[in-house]
């Protein structure tokens, strides 16, 4: 049976670069994965709100899946995420 670490893979970072496991961070968590790019206008006012309420949650863990161009875009969007996200260079999100 496929599961999701097979799809997106396991390795997960944050914005100061530091790495964590999604089956650990995801055990008894519910979790969503959140697509978006630093060129994408309405995403850059979402994502406020979705800080917000991450903030205010405790069961709960979102994955940022960069849909940004090159590796200085991802990390000038990522710098101002609370999450984790799959590395810029991650082949499961290409």
């Amino acid at each position: 049976m496929t599961s999701y670490y097979d799809i997106i893979g396991n390795e997960l970072i944050d914005n100061k670069n530091n790495k964590y496991e999604l089956k650990e961070l995801t055990k008894k968590k519910y979790f969503g994965l959140y697509f978006t790019a630093n060129w994408c206008g309405p995403c850059r006012k979402f994502t406020p709100k979705l800080i917000e309420f991450y903030n205010k949650t405790k069961n709960f863990e979102i994955i940022f899946i960069s849909l940004d161009t090159n590796e200085n875009e991802f990390n000038e969007y990522f710098s101002k995420m609370p999450w984790k996200s799959l590395p810029f260079n991650n082949e499961q999100s290409s």
